[in-house]
């Protein structure tokens, strides 16, 4: 049996600043389309950082991420790798330094049931 671990979910909202640090990343100069995002990563500890896909680049493994504390503090948007592990034959869908476990082991309730 598979262990997996409910995703954290909590939300960001996009602000003009936001939006505008992310699309400097963007070398396609398509505009960052969402208003809100969730974090990415599984349940965890106040201490760690929520964490939100919002761009890539022209290489597929390099991404831009926006990380936030819920509680309160500036948003950070990064560039960053892909993590590199793979389940399956499907690659981890998040940023290569990230906390807990990889997407495979990530349920969302935006997940289709199995």
């Amino acid at each position: 049996m598979r262990v997996t671990y409910p995703r954290c979910r909590e939300p960001l909202v996009i602000t003009d600043e936001t939006r505008s640090r992310a699309e400097r990343y963007d070398r396609y100069r398509y505009p960052l389309q969402e208003e809100v995002v969730s974090c990415e990563l599984a349940t965890h500890t106040p201490e760690t950082a929520c964490a939100a896909y919002l761009l890539h680049e022209e290489d597929p493994h390099v991404q831009v991420w926006a990380r936030w504390n819920p509680t309160g503090g500036p948003v950070h948007v990064e560039e960053t790798t892909a993590c590199p592990n793979e389940h399956d034959d499907a690659p981890c869908l998040l940023f290569h330094t990230h906390p807990g476990p990889c997407t495979w082991a990530i349920t969302s309730p935006f997940d289709p049931p199995l």
